[in-house]
């Protein structure tokens, strides 16, 4: 124990050295940002990074929900939908053009204090991005018509609808009337109300838009390959004619305090009482925020977190804790949530929970602590960075908040220095106040959800027209630039593991994935779910480490964990610097090789999970997901029993039953290590070498149960499951792929895109022509025995026939009518060959690319030969590829929504037959 233990204290001591510097983990950080501000006010940060030849580009505004009168709540994100609508010299969709130009991530967020929008696209592509950028920054009005205001404000609505049907969201909405007093900038949620934006007018909007999306309340960050001089030139020739705009001031948001405790007890979907502590606090911008963020990591997200380690670990009075304070930069919440173990009187968790936190008051949090949350908070920080979109947002909000590119290190800095007393403090001045205390129990939830809504608003005074701007032609586009893909290489360990990997010598971080062929196909029948317990109970305890050493060491190592059961593969990922592999390695090895599967650390896995699983039961997701899998693959199959957890069969599952699978599945005979590293394969074996090198098999080896697709139906059939009362409708449709088709897997996948994805028939047709969802997506989905394409998407109750009539006949054009266009697949080609010099940026691309190649069978330089790939594939083939494999007959529909409003809506061209409640109806 010596000898590891001065190991690890060496190991700290250097990451804690390293981590200080974050300069040193990434070839681009917020440190070497260089700045500039145009006339107008606009500030622009930069920040060059040479490793691809792509530029991250982020615009964020100072406007977010607290920056909206009680009559315009829900503004700011309507208008977050609204930039996407097209400008006035750029019409169209402005995610189709940005997507078209290599981007496969353009999006936009809405927070409390801004609104920030991003893309990363080719060098070659950037000036034209801040064409189209500058355009709706400047010249958006005239692109606003009552059309377009009407289709995004049902898109939004929708958005709306969606998170109302998820346990908790009605509850936010007391909780926020309840501690903040009428008017109050957070006293509503970013989405607002179906009220308010009913009530929107263009005119509204309009004015919205000159009030907010200005210069002078704005930045923009560009992170990659470009330099300063390049970025002053281009930003002032698209953004140094825009007027300025009005100052912004955010209204007054003082921290309120209850006149006297508060406590409501309300029922949703939840399986067990749920308890809830909130208090108004101080945002992370204000004095004692940080402390308060402190308080909440100590208290309860830490390894022994002082609530979680007596409340859940100890006692076992809670089945789960969550301690967290934020909101704003200038208000938030702290709140204390915990789920009362079966069996346990809540008075009893309230009475111990105030205990703890009367002894924090007095003695806590150590400094030890305080170091291990600053040392696990820094590196998160820091490998966040690797995606440049992340670098970008960080340094935009640090700009708008602080006008301080490197805003978020410092505060990091400040909370390191944050002494114990000082945290006490904070903590003994905010905590000791009156607080809402909410108890959620099991039962419905309508009652406290906000009424839907009409989708149409009223009709205003037509707006007046807006006069365009003369402005600069669209940028061209220029060549494209060398595309590379790493070199991936091969070799294997003394006992037969593969290890595959790729060097990328720019950032000092190693990623190791061990891989394993079982995935939750190989859960015990009606077993569903084991795999992952099995995955949760790694980390609680091995042979020689508890699970608080395993905590303390992956705090104190940098490390960065993910395990996943997916559908055939097991995995096991592991990030950490570099500097720390050799001791990181150690422990991720005894993790793997020796867990002890401890009765009691089972027992706290399985209740935790379990809990889970009830929540997530009849959640609309998991009910289609269950039914769709026995439709598609048979009631007996592997991914049916995956699909299909038991709760109840679960929490009964014990440590040997655990110990027995991983004596089956977790072997090196069935095992692959993937790295991505600064460190050069033989470097890396060495150290693979090290820590699995030794690793035996013992006993038989685990066999996979056989899956076969099921026979297709001999017509369409629907599934209607009741569910009184909603306002949306889940629809799931899917139908089996031929065996052959995986043949075709890349063609199909790209052709397929033009009826499913994003920019497909699909969801252009429900979203953006009707606002009918608030997206609908399909795809191939692969599995080792079979392929099927799925889609889902949700729509409003009134539009579930014409929404599901849509479907039907968008797919059945597809393989008939009306097939992919060549323009279709070019476009997909375009943007597929647009986004390679950016796809692989990142350390997580590469690991994930190298994984799929084997799985899929496909040679390790799949991805170094995609331009060849996209230059050979030929329409006609594709067409037939997409014909061999689509067959809509085949149709298998998972309806779940109120079906007393549904049935009416099934015309002529559907047929139902069975009982109300779950039936099958049958198109003529």
């Amino acid at each position: 124990m010596n000898g590891r233990g001065a190991t690890l204290r060496r190991a700290a001591a250097l990451v804690l050295a390293l981590l200080l510097l974050p300069v040193a983990l990434h070839a681009a950080t917020p440190e070497d940002a260089q700045r500039f501000t145009l006339s107008n006010g606009l500030r622009v940060v930069v920040v060059t990074d040479r490793a691809a030849p792509v530029v991250s580009v982020t615009v964020a505004y100072g406007v977010g929900s607290t920056h909206e009168p009680a009559d315009r709540a829900g503004f700011a994100h309507l208008f977050e939908h609204l930039m996407f609508n097209g400008s006035q010299n750029a019409p169209g969709n402005y995610l189709t053009r940005l997507t078209e130009l290599g981007d496969p991530g353009v999006n936009a967020t809405t927070g409390t204090d801004y609104t920030t929008f991003y893309e990363t696209v080719p060098t070659a592509a950037l000036e034209r991005v801040l064409f189209l950028e500058a355009d709706r920054m400047g010249h958006l009005e005239g692109a606003i018509d009552r059309a377009a205001l009407d289709v995004n404000r049902a898109i939004v609505q929708n958005e709306r609808r969606l998170t109302d049907a998820q346990a908790g969201s009605a509850i936010h909405e007391r909780v926020l009337a309840t501690l903040f007093p009428p008017g109050h900038p957070s006293g509503h949620t970013v989405l607002g109300s179906m009220a308010t934006l009913n009530a929107a007018t263009v005119a509204d909007v309009r004015d919205w838009h000159r009030r907010f999306y200005t210069p002078r309340n704005a930045v923009v960050v560009l992170v990659g390959d470009i330099d300063l001089a390049t970025a002053k030139r281009l930003v002032s020739r698209h953004f140094g004619a825009l007027s300025p705009g009005p100052p912004v001031v955010a209204p007054p948001a003082p921290v309120p305090t209850l006149p006297a405790p508060v406590a409501m007890t309300l029922t949703d979907a939840v399986t067990a009482t749920e308890v809830t502590r909130y208090w108004a606090v101080p945002g992370a911008g204000r004095p004692d925020g940080l402390a308060l963020d402190m308080v909440a990591k100590t208290l309860g997200t830490l390894s022994g977190a002082w609530l979680d380690e007596a409340l859940a670990r100890r006692e076992r009075l809670a089945s789960s804790v969550f301690v967290a304070s934020g909101g704003s930069n200038r208000t938030g919440i702290f709140r204390i949530a915990y789920t009362v173990a079966p069996g346990v009187e809540p008075a009893r968790v309230a009475a111990r929970l105030d205990a703890v936190l009367a002894r924090f008051l007095k003695e806590g949090p150590t400094r030890e602590e305080i170091r291990r949350v600053t040392m696990r908070e820094r590196g998160l920080r820091t490998l966040s960075h690797e995606s440049s979109t992340a670098l970008g947002g960080d340094i935009a909000a640090g700009v708008l908040i602080a006008d301080d590119p490197l805003y978020g290190g410092r505060m990091l800095d400040a909370a390191a220095a944050l002494t114990p007393a000082a945290i006490r403090e904070a903590a003994r001045r905010w905590l000791t106040r009156p607080a809402l205390t909410v108890t959620v129990v099991p039962g419905p939830a309508a009652a406290h959800r906000e009424a839907p809504g009409a989708t149409a608003a009223p009709t205003p005074a037509p707006a007046a027209p807006v006069a365009p701007t003369p402005r600069l032609a669209l940028p061209p586009i220029g060549p494209p630039a060398p595309f590379r893909f790493p070199a991936v290489r091969r070799t294997t360990l003394s006992n037969g593991i593969m290890v595959v990997h790729a060097q990328r010598p720019d950032t000092p971080i190693t990623r190791v994935a061990l891989v394993l062929d079982a995935g939750a196909a190989i859960d015990p029948p009606g077993a569903g779910g084991t795999q992952d317990l099995l995955l949760a109970t790694l980390r609680q305890g091995t042979a020689t480490r508890s699970a608080d050493a395993i905590a303390r060491e992956t705090e104190m190592l940098g490390i960065n964990w993910l395990f996943d059961a997916g559908d055939d593969r097991t995995s096991a990922t592991l990030h950490v610097p570099t500097a720390t592999l050799t001791p990181a390695l150690a422990l991720f090895a005894d993790v793997i090789r020796r867990p002890a599967f401890a009765a009691e650390a089972v027992a706290r896995q399985r209740q935790l999970l379990a809990g889970r699983f009830r929540q997530q039961r009849d959640e609309v997701d998991a009910v289609a997901g269950r039914v769709l899998e026995r439709r598609l693959w048979g009631e007996g199959s592997p991914y049916a029993n995956a699909a299909a957890i038991d709760p109840d069969r679960l929490a009964r599952t014990t440590g040997d039953e655990l110990a027995a699978l991983h004596r089956a599945w977790f072997r090196p005979d069935k095992a692959m290590l993937f790295v991505v590293s600064d460190l050069s394969l033989e470097q890396a074996r060495a150290a693979l070498e090290a820590a699995f090198g030794d690793w035996r098999a013992t006993g038989a080896a685990g066999r996979k149960p056989e899956a076969t697709l099921a026979a297709a139906p001999a017509a369409p059939q629907v599934v209607l499951i009741d569910a009184p009362g909603s306002v949306q409708t889940l629809i799931a449709a899917a139908f089996p792929a031929p065996a052959k088709a995986q043949d075709d897997l890349f063609a199909l996948q790209l052709g397929a895109d033009a009826l499913g994805g994003a920019r497909g028939r699909i969801n252009l047709d429900l979203r953006e022509r009707h606002g009918w969802t608030y997206g609908a997506g399909g795809a191939f989905v692969r599995r080792d025995a079979g392929m099927t394409w799925q889609l889902r998407t949700a729509v409003q109750t009134d539009r579930t026939g014409a929404a599901m009539d849509a479907i039907r006949r968008e797919v059945t054009d597809f393989v008939g009518e009306r097939p992919l266009t060549q323009e279709e697949l070019d476009s997909r080609i375009h943007t597929a060959e647009a986004r390679l010099p950016g796809a692989f940026a990142t350390g997580d691309s590469v690991l994930a690319a190298m994984r799929s190649n084997v799985a899929l069978g496909r040679p390790d330089d799949f991805q170094a030969a995609l331009p060849a790939r996209y230059a050979a594939l030929r329409h006609d083939d594709v067409v037939a590829a997409l014909r061999r494999a689509i067959d809509p007959t085949w149709l298998t529909w998972i309806v779940i929504g109120d079906a007393a409003a549904i049935r009416p809506q099934l015309g002529p061209g559907w047929r139902i037959t069975g009982n109300p409640g779950p039936s099958v109806t049958t198109p003529r």
